[in-house]
This record gives C-alpha cells, structure tokens and sequence, in this order.
C-alpha cells in the first residue's frame, strides 16, 4: 500500500513547534498527486490518499490492520523518522550552495521562489550525480543577483566526502531509527536476513554503506 499526502499540516503542528509545514512545496508537485495515486492503482497497489491527516497516519493504521490479520505472516515492529527522505538530503546540499553564494558572491536568493525552484532541482541533479560519482558539479546562472543587483553566475565542485560529512548526523538518525524498530521487534541486527531499501536516499553511498555496516550484510 501507498500513503499520500495532500496535507502536510496537521494536528502535530499543534504539539511541536518545529514541525514541518507545506511552505515552500512546489504546487506543481501537489498536483500530480492524482496521476500518481491513479498508476499506483492501475499496477494494483492499494492507495490511501489522505486529505484530513498525513500519510503516516494511513501506514501507522494500515500496519496495525496488517498486524491482527491472519493472512499477514508477521509484522513485528515499525520506527520512523519523517525528515530522513530525499528532500532532506537535497535541503543539506541547497544549504551548502546558498552559504558558499553569500560568501564568494554577495548574494542571498532565499526570498526568490523562482530562483530557490531551480536552486532545488540543481541540487537535487547533483544528489543524483553523487550516487554514482565523486563529484557533481552545480552551475546556476541566468537568473541571480547580488544585494547590489548584478548578475552573478555560480558554479561549484561538492565532493563526496562534502556531501557525506554534512549528512552525518541524518546517518546516525537512521541507526536510532533502526534501534527502535529492532528493539520494538525484540530482535537484534543479526536476526535480520535481508534488507530492502526504498524512497528517495537509498542511492546515496553513505546510506548503503551505513546500512550495510550496521546490519552486517549488503541492501537490496
């Protein structure tokens, strides 16, 4: 089954103050939500679209469905963490970009829609690039300005060994997250036979390589 979110905010928004919202989402993305919730449908895969609460509210209550059906051999344990997708790994990157903008080039773009848009799927590219290379170069011109108004033309070398040392610390979060799910399984890493990656990360190196370190055996 497939959860999608047509609301980011929620009730939780209520309880921490910190937590996401939908600023900043490109509207063109929430629009192709029913295409995809369509293919998912035409491949078979059952689809809760959720327009009330979030998408972990669908898969939290469709696992404990799983659970108390006698058809599901066994679902022992769930842990999560909501900020450890693709996304995420693409903001570490654009974070990079915008302090080295403002250091060499004077120029802070982050009220400009249209330019932080592109800074985004740049950055993105480059997540890609770094799946299978040690480097990703990220070039953007045409569209920014310094604070005194003149065109700038950025380009830039992220480095692997860039890239990880700045998503280290999501790298531990995904370990707890593992621990959690391990110890509400009442299993050890070593009773795990096999690993199945998926989402948006899992072509990133220091995730296969953590994952592969922490279980003892390579991802799927």
């Amino acid at each position: 089954g497939v959860a999608t979110d047509h609301v980011i905010t929620s009730f939780r928004n209520d309880l921490w103050a910190d937590y996401k919202t939908g600023e900043g989402i490109d509207p063109e993305l929430f629009a192709q939500f029913p295409w995809l919730e369509d293919a998912l449908r035409a491949l078979g895969v059952t689809v809760w679209a959720m327009v009330e609460v979030e998408a972990d509210d669908a898969l939290g209550a469709a696992a404990q469905v799983a659970a108390d059906d006698a058809g599901v051999a066994r679902v022992v344990g769930q842990a999560s963490d909501p900020h450890l997708g693709g996304d995420d790994f693409d903001a570490r990157i654009v974070q990079w970009v915008l302090k080295d903008l403002a250091t060499r080039l004077d120029c802070d773009p982050k009220d400009d829609v249209e330019a932080m848009h592109r800074i985004r799927l740049a950055c993105e590219d480059a997540r890609n690039v770094l799946a299978d290379q040690d480097s990703a170069t990220i070039s953007l011109s045409g569209f920014l300005r310094n604070k005194s108004g003149a065109p700038v033309q950025f380009t830039a070398e992220l480095t692997q060994k860039e890239f990880n040392q700045q998503c280290m610390d999501m790298l531990q979060r995904m370990f707890k997250i593992f621990d959690e799910g391990l110890r509400n399984a009442g299993l050890g890493s070593s009773d795990v036979e096999h690993v199945v990656l998926v989402g948006g990360p899992v072509r990133v190196p220091l995730i296969r390589t953590g994952v592969a370190r922490y279980f003892k055996r390579p991802p799927s």
